[in-house]
Protein backbone atom coordinates (compact mmCIF):
# COMPACT_ATOMS: atom_id res chain seq x y z
CA UNK A 1 0.00 0.00 0.00
CA UNK A 2 1.49 3.36 -1.02
CA UNK A 3 0.97 6.61 0.87
CA UNK A 4 3.67 8.77 -0.71
CA UNK A 5 1.19 11.43 -1.81
CA UNK A 6 -1.59 11.08 0.74
CA UNK A 7 -0.91 11.88 4.38
CA UNK A 8 -4.56 11.35 5.33
CA UNK A 9 -4.43 7.73 4.16
CA UNK A 10 -1.18 7.15 6.03
CA UNK A 11 -2.65 8.70 9.18
CA UNK A 12 -5.82 6.58 8.89
CA UNK A 13 -3.74 3.45 8.39
CA UNK A 14 -1.73 4.15 11.56
CA UNK A 15 -4.84 5.12 13.50
CA UNK A 16 -6.51 1.83 12.53
CA UNK A 17 -3.69 -0.65 13.03
CA UNK A 18 -1.22 0.75 15.56
CA UNK A 19 -1.51 0.27 19.31
CA UNK A 20 0.53 0.48 22.48
CA UNK A 21 -0.06 1.47 26.08
CA UNK A 22 1.48 1.10 29.54
CA UNK A 23 -0.06 -2.31 30.29
CA UNK A 24 2.08 -5.41 30.81
CA UNK A 25 1.54 -6.48 27.20
CA UNK A 26 3.40 -3.40 25.96
CA UNK A 27 5.54 -2.23 28.86
CA UNK A 28 7.49 -4.16 31.48
CA UNK A 29 9.66 -2.77 34.24
CA UNK A 30 12.16 -4.90 36.15
CA UNK A 31 15.25 -4.23 38.23
CA UNK A 32 17.52 -4.83 35.22
CA UNK A 33 15.61 -3.61 32.16
CA UNK A 34 12.61 -1.73 30.81
CA UNK A 35 10.83 -3.19 27.78
CA UNK A 36 8.70 -1.24 25.29
CA UNK A 37 6.45 -2.68 22.56
CA UNK A 38 4.38 -1.07 19.80
CA UNK A 39 2.24 -3.26 17.51
CA UNK A 40 0.92 -2.69 14.01
CA UNK A 41 -1.69 -5.28 13.04
CA UNK A 42 -1.02 -4.91 9.34
CA UNK A 43 1.97 -5.37 7.08
CA UNK A 44 0.68 -3.55 4.01
CA UNK A 45 2.89 -0.55 4.84
CA UNK A 46 6.39 -1.10 6.21
CA UNK A 47 7.01 1.31 9.07
CA UNK A 48 9.95 2.53 11.09
CA UNK A 49 9.60 3.51 14.74
CA UNK A 50 11.75 5.64 17.03
CA UNK A 51 11.27 5.44 20.79
CA UNK A 52 11.67 8.78 22.56
CA UNK A 53 12.03 8.41 26.32
CA UNK A 54 13.16 10.38 29.34
CA UNK A 55 14.89 8.73 32.28
CA UNK A 56 16.89 10.32 35.10
CA UNK A 57 16.01 13.70 33.61
CA UNK A 58 17.78 12.93 30.31
CA UNK A 59 15.96 12.55 26.98
CA UNK A 60 16.93 9.75 24.60
CA UNK A 61 15.86 8.68 21.09
CA UNK A 62 16.50 5.19 19.79
CA UNK A 63 15.28 3.08 16.86
CA UNK A 64 13.09 0.12 17.73
CA UNK A 65 13.72 -3.31 16.26
CA UNK A 66 11.00 -4.52 13.89
CA UNK A 67 9.72 -8.09 13.96
CA UNK A 68 7.54 -8.81 10.93
CA UNK A 69 5.46 -11.82 9.98
CA UNK A 70 2.94 -12.42 7.22
CA UNK A 71 0.21 -10.32 8.82
CA UNK A 72 1.72 -7.85 11.28
CA UNK A 73 4.77 -5.99 12.49
CA UNK A 74 5.85 -5.47 16.06
CA UNK A 75 8.47 -3.03 17.34
CA UNK A 76 10.40 -3.77 20.53
CA UNK A 77 13.18 -2.20 22.54
CA UNK A 78 14.84 -2.90 25.88
CA UNK A 79 16.77 -0.30 27.84
CA UNK A 80 18.67 -0.56 31.16
CA UNK A 81 16.55 0.20 34.21
CA UNK A 82 18.54 3.05 35.73
CA UNK A 83 15.62 4.76 37.43
CA UNK A 84 12.18 4.01 38.83
CA UNK A 85 10.61 6.78 36.71
CA UNK A 86 10.35 6.89 32.91
CA UNK A 87 8.19 8.67 30.31
CA UNK A 88 7.99 7.97 26.59
CA UNK A 89 6.26 8.31 23.22
CA UNK A 90 6.75 6.87 19.72
CA UNK A 91 7.65 8.48 16.39
CA UNK A 92 6.28 6.46 13.44
CA UNK A 93 7.22 7.09 9.84
CA UNK A 94 7.56 5.74 6.31
CA UNK A 95 9.45 7.28 3.41
CA UNK A 96 7.13 10.29 3.24
CA UNK A 97 5.27 11.02 6.46
CA UNK A 98 5.69 11.12 10.24
CA UNK A 99 3.13 10.71 13.02
CA UNK A 100 3.42 10.37 16.79
CA UNK A 101 1.85 7.97 19.27
CA UNK A 102 1.46 8.78 22.95
CA UNK A 103 -0.97 8.36 25.83
CA UNK A 104 -3.48 10.52 23.91
CA UNK A 105 -3.26 8.23 20.87
CA UNK A 106 -2.10 9.17 17.39
CA UNK A 107 -1.21 12.74 16.48
CA UNK A 108 0.46 14.58 13.57
CA UNK A 109 2.33 16.67 16.15
CA UNK A 110 4.95 15.91 18.79
CA UNK A 111 2.95 15.32 21.99
CA UNK A 112 3.33 17.65 24.95
CA UNK A 113 5.06 16.17 27.99
CA UNK A 114 1.76 15.80 29.85
CA UNK A 115 0.60 13.43 27.08
CA UNK A 116 3.59 11.08 27.24
CA UNK A 117 3.21 7.57 28.56
CA UNK A 118 4.71 7.46 32.04
CA UNK A 119 5.57 4.98 34.74
CA UNK A 120 6.65 5.55 38.30
CA UNK A 121 7.60 2.64 40.52
CA UNK A 122 7.03 3.82 44.07
CA UNK A 123 8.18 1.33 46.75
CA UNK A 124 5.87 3.04 49.25
CA UNK A 125 2.82 2.61 47.00
CA UNK A 126 -0.13 1.78 49.29
CA UNK A 127 -0.83 -1.90 48.67
CA UNK A 128 -4.42 -1.58 49.90
CA UNK A 129 -5.25 0.49 46.81
CA UNK A 130 -4.74 -2.55 44.59
CA UNK A 131 -7.69 -4.26 46.29
CA UNK A 132 -9.92 -1.18 46.36
CA UNK A 133 -12.99 -0.54 44.24
CA UNK A 134 -12.63 3.14 43.35
CA UNK A 135 -15.59 5.39 42.56
CA UNK A 136 -15.01 8.92 41.28
CA UNK A 137 -17.56 11.50 42.38
CA UNK A 138 -18.28 14.84 40.72
CA UNK A 139 -19.69 16.22 43.96
CA UNK A 140 -21.81 19.08 42.61
CA UNK A 141 -23.56 16.66 40.23
CA UNK A 142 -24.05 13.84 42.73
CA UNK A 143 -26.45 14.54 45.60
CA UNK A 144 -27.58 17.62 47.53
CA UNK A 145 -27.76 16.89 51.24
CA UNK A 146 -30.16 18.23 53.81
CA UNK A 147 -28.19 21.50 53.91
CA UNK A 148 -27.71 23.68 50.84
CA UNK A 149 -24.35 25.45 51.07
CA UNK A 150 -24.37 27.06 47.63
CA UNK A 151 -23.06 30.58 47.36
CA UNK A 152 -25.83 32.59 45.72
CA UNK A 153 -23.47 34.50 43.41
CA UNK A 154 -25.49 36.37 40.78
CA UNK A 155 -22.97 35.28 38.13
CA UNK A 156 -23.70 31.63 38.81
CA UNK A 157 -26.56 29.60 37.38
CA UNK A 158 -28.33 27.80 40.21
CA UNK A 159 -30.56 24.83 39.39
CA UNK A 160 -33.44 24.12 41.72
CA UNK A 161 -33.73 20.45 40.88
CA UNK A 162 -31.44 17.66 39.65
CA UNK A 163 -34.00 16.85 36.96
CA UNK A 164 -33.28 20.13 35.17
CA UNK A 165 -31.23 19.84 31.98
CA UNK A 166 -27.87 21.62 32.32
CA UNK A 167 -27.22 24.61 30.09
CA UNK A 168 -24.70 24.49 27.27
CA UNK A 169 -21.13 25.50 27.91
CA UNK A 170 -21.62 28.56 25.71
CA UNK A 171 -24.26 29.81 28.15
CA UNK A 172 -23.00 28.55 31.49
CA UNK A 173 -19.19 28.66 31.07
CA UNK A 174 -19.12 25.88 33.71
CA UNK A 175 -20.69 28.25 36.25
CA UNK A 176 -23.90 26.28 36.65
CA UNK A 177 -24.51 24.45 39.92
CA UNK A 178 -26.84 21.71 41.12
CA UNK A 179 -25.64 21.93 44.70
CA UNK A 180 -24.33 18.46 45.40
CA UNK A 181 -22.19 18.57 48.55
CA UNK A 182 -20.32 16.49 51.09
CA UNK A 183 -23.40 16.22 53.28
CA UNK A 184 -25.23 14.63 50.37
CA UNK A 185 -22.32 12.33 49.65
CA UNK A 186 -22.27 11.23 53.29
CA UNK A 187 -25.97 10.38 53.07
CA UNK A 188 -25.18 8.08 50.12
CA UNK A 189 -22.35 6.15 51.81
CA UNK A 190 -24.56 3.16 52.76
CA UNK A 191 -25.74 2.92 49.13
CA UNK A 192 -22.16 3.09 47.85
CA UNK A 193 -21.11 0.37 50.30
CA UNK A 194 -23.90 -1.84 48.98
CA UNK A 195 -22.42 -1.39 45.49
CA UNK A 196 -19.08 -2.67 46.78
CA UNK A 197 -17.35 0.71 46.64
CA UNK A 198 -14.43 0.91 49.09
CA UNK A 199 -12.63 4.10 48.01
CA UNK A 200 -14.01 7.48 46.95
CA UNK A 201 -12.06 9.76 44.60
CA UNK A 202 -13.52 13.27 44.64
CA UNK A 203 -13.33 16.10 42.16
CA UNK A 204 -12.16 19.34 43.87
CA UNK A 205 -14.58 20.22 46.64
CA UNK A 206 -13.55 23.75 47.64
CA UNK A 207 -15.57 26.82 46.70
CA UNK A 208 -14.76 27.87 43.14
CA UNK A 209 -16.23 29.84 40.27
CA UNK A 210 -16.74 26.66 38.23
CA UNK A 211 -18.74 23.55 39.09
CA UNK A 212 -15.81 21.20 38.45
CA UNK A 213 -13.54 23.09 40.85
CA UNK A 214 -10.42 23.13 38.68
Amino acid sequence: MHFEKDFDKFYKYCETYIFSDASLDYFQFSQKKISFVLDCWSKSCDLEVVLHYKIQGIEHSICMKAQRDQWSQSFKKNIPARSDRVSWYFEIFNNSFVVYYSNEGLSPHIPSRSRHFSHYLDPTYPKWMLKSVIYQVFVDRYHRGSHDFRNQDNKKIIYKDFKETPDTYQKSKCMDFYGGNLVGLGEKVPYLKDLGISLLYLNPIFDAKTHHGY
